[in-house]
């Protein structure tokens, strides 16, 4: 599926220290959840989550249900477990706790913490998600932090790009990484780590069980996590040269159309399937 993508074993990908910036708690153990464990003995990270994790999951219509009130505190409580699976020290764990959904409003916020991280830690490598990664959050954290880099300079950290949400019913193919080029890509071969990594999303029992009887289903099934557990870790290193679609080998302008109406579309199909349950509860109550 890679073609002629680099394949590199952890240590040859992220040789230094590394910082992970996760919009949301899950973010960083779907995207690099091996690589970090290979890495973890050896390398110094720190985990960064960028939103409160409030936003998911809660009701798509407020009338069949209510979201935990303590959501926030569930999920950062989750990811101290994950990390704990993953080999990284419960004290190199932040939460910005920007509130969850609202990242692209606070994109200039978001870039000066991201530099005060950078100042403080140091980091050799950044790692945040694909630039086209479908969810605002996931897309305007990117963003921040390109900019962050840029505004640091020549000592910048190298912006590795991890992918979240690659699957897409939108696109030929099914899968976004197929078309960026694959001289930009990078692959890390997860078998060593995968159960690591499984064991680290099984930790997020709000996102892989249904927690609330108005939930279909959890946000992470069970074959999901089979999948990206088992699946190689893909990643683009950053570079100018490549900015923006220039990522992309074919495609880049469907590309783009998908990125923009899918979350949209997706929110909307789930409004949707919530007014149908909510009907048929009411029918058979």
């Amino acid at each position: 599926m890679f073609g002629t993508a680099r394949r590199l074993l952890p240590h040859e990908l992220l040789d230094g220290p590394l910082t992970v910036l996760a919009p949301h708690m899950d973010d960083e153990a779907l995207g690099c959840g091996a690589t970090l464990a290979a890495v973890a003995g050896v390398q110094s990270i720190h985990v960064v989550y960028v939103t409160d994790g409030a936003a998911s999951p809660i009701p798509k219509t407020p009338w069949i249900g209510q979201a935990s009130g303590d959501l926030s505190g569930v999920r950062s409580r989750e990811a101290r477990r994950a990390m704990r699976v993953l080999g990284v020290r419960e004290d190199n764990l932040r939460f910005l706790d920007l509130p969850d959904g609202t990242v692209a409003r606070r994109e200039g916020e978001l870039r000066d913490l991201v530099l005060a991280l950078l100042d403080e830690l140091r980091p050799q490598y950044l790692l945040v998600p694909f630039r086209y990664d479908r969810h605002p959050d996931h897309v305007a954290t990117n963003r921040a932090a390109v900019k962050a880099a840029s505004a640091w300079g020549e000592e910048a950290p190298q912006i590795v790009e991890y992918f979240v949400y690659y699957r897409s019913g939108l696109l030929p193919g099914g899968d976004v990484r197929r078309y960026v080029r694959p001289d930009q890509l990078a692959i890390v071969d997860a078998s060593p780590f995968s159960a690591t990594k499984r064991r680290a999303l099984e930790c997020y029992e709000s996102q892989t069980t249904a927690l609330f009887e108005w939930q279909r289903r959890p946000n992470l099934t069970r074959s999901l996590v089979a999948e990206v557990s088992a699946s190689p870790e893909a990643f683009v290193l950053y570079s100018p040269t490549f900015s923006g679609s220039r990522i992309f080998k074919r495609g880049a302008g469907w590309v783009r159309w998908v990125q923009a109406i899918e979350w949209p579309l997706k929110r909307a199909k789930d409004r949707g399937v919530a007014l149908v349950r909510s009907g048929d509860t009411k029918r058979t109550t």
